[in-house]
């Protein structure tokens, strides 16, 4: 087989640390290139991984709470603006739909309906 159908599972195998079926570790034994290439790949997510738990783990200022904490206190005080404007329309459509009920109950035309049917 190539070296091409091997590629994707020794990427992902290099990534994840999992363990190779027999078929491709008997392909690793007869390849340099493959065997390079999955070192190579080993290496770099080694890499990148050392490197994002180094940042993770990076300790903050210790003022970093009391700014968090103070941001939030501030933020919970201001109240939105827009929120009484918002119940506006609403509100607008709710009288009209009041008063346009209203309109059609005393309306001569439903009046004569309603005594066609009585």
């Amino acid at each position: 087989m190539s070296c091409k159908h091997y590629k994707k599972a020794l990427i992902e195998a290099a990534a994840t640390g999992a363990a190779l079926p027999f078929a491709f570790r008997d392909h690793l034994e007869a390849c340099a290139h493959c065997r390079s290439m999955f070192a190579a790949e080993k290496l770099l997510f080694s890499a990148i991984d050392s490197t994002i738990r180094a940042r993770a783990n990076t300790e903050m200022p210790s003022s970093l709470m009391s700014r968090v904490q103070n941001a939030l206190s501030k933020e919970g005080m201001t109240r939105p603006k827009t929120t009484s404007w918002a119940l506006a329309p609403a509100g607008a459509l709710l009288a009209m739909m009041a008063v346009l009920l209203s309109l059609r109950q005393e309306s001569p035309f439903h009046a004569a309906r309603k005594g066609q049917h009585a």
